[in-house]
């Protein structure tokens, strides 16, 4: 984990040199975001060392809850010790904030007709780690397993991140067996 940063930095300038041609993939989208404000490190250190970042970058549409240094900060994890995570556990929590397609925030919430009821009227979603995850539309925002959504539709040619405020953890697949 000690040559994650500079791995993340190579990553960054290689992000960064682009053709006005060339697709705005996910990958492009979070190291530029990440090189404005330093929100997405942690996240990036986990994506990179778990090999993830051509996925990112691929053709398939996908979509990102992506949580910020913030978030993991509340988990104790940063970029220079995510890589301590067991890499199966990581593996199933990262894979928990990406679904297949492109979907925005208009295909993503319930209606706002149902609020009062928010969790009984929840749209559930298939995760790529093969768990459920629950979009609410509630008093306080957008939320997916009550994580809030802080920033919604951030596109990229390949797919859209919505930045969420919490690292979403798959607890129920784990206390299974």
């Amino acid at each position: 984990m000690k040559f994650m940063l500079p791995i993340i930095m190579l990553l960054a300038i290689a992000g960064g040199v682009r053709s006005e041609t060339d697709p705005e993939t996910l990958l492009d989208v979070v190291l530029e975001i990440n090189n404005e404000t330093g929100e997405f490190s942690t996240l990036i250190a986990a994506v990179v060392d778990l090999g993830l970042t051509g996925a990112l970058d691929g053709e398939d549409p996908l979509t990102v809850f992506a949580p910020g240094d913030a978030a993991f900060a509340k988990l104790g994890l940063d970029a220079d010790n995510i890589g301590d995570v067991p890499e199966k556990l990581l593996e199933e929590i990262i894979l928990y904030h990406i679904t297949g397609g492109k979907k925005l925030a208009a295909d993503l919430l319930p209606s706002s007709s149902k609020r009062g009821w928010a969790w009984f009227f929840a749209n559930r979603i298939k995760m790529l780690n093969g768990g459920t995850a629950f979009i609410t539309n509630g008093r306080k925002g957008p939320s997916i397993n009550r994580a809030r959504i802080l920033k919604a539709d951030v596109e990229a040619d390949n797919g859209a991140i919505h930045v969420i405020d919490r690292v979403l953890l798959p607890i129920a697949r784990f206390q299974r067996g």
